[in-house]
């Protein structure tokens, strides 16, 4: 566990909900990565948590599943059934 939040939750069967132990392990030890990188998050899915919260997380974990560049996933919400989208999440 701790490897990147993004990497466990596929490999680890982590729930989105924790993604705020990550967050709070990060903050209470002394890490050489920058929390951006210890979440797996590249800079625009780190800026768009950040704006956002923590339900952005669920629509990075559906891109990085399903191939897709999280940049472009809004251009593709139209093409997308929300229920359909949302439903395919742990």
């Amino acid at each position: 566990m701790y490897k990147n939040f993004i990497a466990d939750f596929f490999d680890e069967g982590l729930t989105l909900e924790d993604i705020d132990d990550y967050v709070e392990f990060w903050h209470n030890n002394e890490m050489s990565q920058s929390l951006k990188d210890f979440l797996g998050l590249n800079d625009y899915e780190y800026e768009m948590w950040l704006q956002k919260g923590n339900d952005v997380i669920r629509d990075v974990i559906y891109c990085k599943r399903h191939n897709l560049d999280f940049k472009d996933y809004p251009a593709l919400d139209a093409n997308i059934d929300d229920t359909e989208s949302r439903s395919r999440y742990p």
